[in-house]
């Protein structure tokens, strides 16, 4: 007889590698806050040769890693978190899919270049990895489109447990990630209780952290009304397991687009997870620091049949 026979093992557990429901709702709340904010015109087209104040949304491609008169294959644009999605319309505009890149007047087709100019790009780090090292003089263009609202997951960022220490305290100068920006914790409140009779489903209620960072109050205080203001709906969601499985994620691990890859919408239909519900969302903190950074702690309470 087998000892992992149906009583002698977890319920509602196959795969011990598998996604389970925390990390299903951290993946399904940021696609559904990357997909939102895309729709509503929250992207900025960064188009070489236009003029953008103290180039903060400058086409112009610059690297740090190395003085000048050196060669690296490390290059990075102002801002990152490119858009990669494809559909997107705003007022009869899209965001700019990436075609390519310019290097010392030579375009290079996206996305692995050509000749000794290969490279690979990094969409969530807005970042370029050329196959070969090139003069950090050279002048590197492209032209894309970034997010103005980056959202992370707490599960995947390595900076953030000792940057939500320091907000209350002293900001050191390598946290520079680009504002606003938020980021998504679980919490450890949460609740569960019997769906129906005779049943082994119950209702699961998991509370999500939602830490909302800006350069002013008014950036801040306006999305956090946008995300407070979707208390009582209801949330489709897509499968992480099955979309790994299947290779249908939009994004490698590398950073790089997937051509394989499906849209947010593709996913929640191809492979339908647990309906989300959102039961609450109640404000735990409005903050400054130094009147630099100004931030909000959003308390969602979620709520899945399982």
């Amino acid at each position: 007889m087998s000892d992992c026979g149906f009583n002698n093992r977890f319920d509602k557990v196959s795969n011990f590698s598998d996604h389970s429901l925390i990390a299903q709702l951290e993946e399904n709340i940021k696609a559904y806050l990357d997909h939102s904010f895309l729709c509503i015109g929250g992207y900025t087209n960064a188009v070489t040769g236009t003029l953008y104040n103290n180039n903060a949304t400058s086409a112009q491609i610059s690297t740090s890693i190395e003085p000048s008169g050196y060669r690296t294959k490390y290059w990075e644009t102002t801002y990152k978190d490119w858009v990669h999605e494809t559909g997107i319309t705003y007022n009869s505009g899209s965001p700019i899919s990436v075609s390519g890149i310019t290097v010392n007047n030579i375009f290079l087709p996206s996305p692995t270049g050509s000749g000794s100019y290969g490279y690979s790009l990094d969409y969530p780090n807005g970042k370029i990895t050329f196959d070969n090292p090139i003069p950090t003089t050279s002048k590197v263009s492209m032209e894309y489109s970034y997010k103005k609202c980056q959202v992370y997951k707490s599960s995947t960022c390595d900076w953030w447990g000792e940057f939500k220490n320091a907000i209350y305290s002293d900001l050191p100068n390598e946290y520079s990630i680009n504002l606003p920006a938020i980021v998504i914790e679980p919490d450890i409140r949460n609740n569960m209780k019997p769906y129906q009779l005779g049943s082994r489903s119950f209702f699961y209620d998991q509370d999500m952290l939602i830490y909302i960072f800006a350069n002013s109050a008014i950036e801040r205080n306006n999305i956090t009304d946008m995300i407070r203001s979707q208390k009582e709906i209801t949330l489709n969601t897509y499968d992480i397991n099955s979309v790994i499985a299947d290779n249908a994620y939009p994004i490698n691990f590398n950073g790089s687009v997937n051509n394989n890859g499906q849209s947010y919408l593709s996913l929640i239909q191809n492979y339908p997870g647990d309906d989300l519900f959102i039961k609450n969302v109640d404000i735990m903190a409005l903050e400054s620091y130094s009147k630099e950074i100004f931030w909000c702690i959003l308390r969602l309470t979620t709520e899945t049949i399982l």
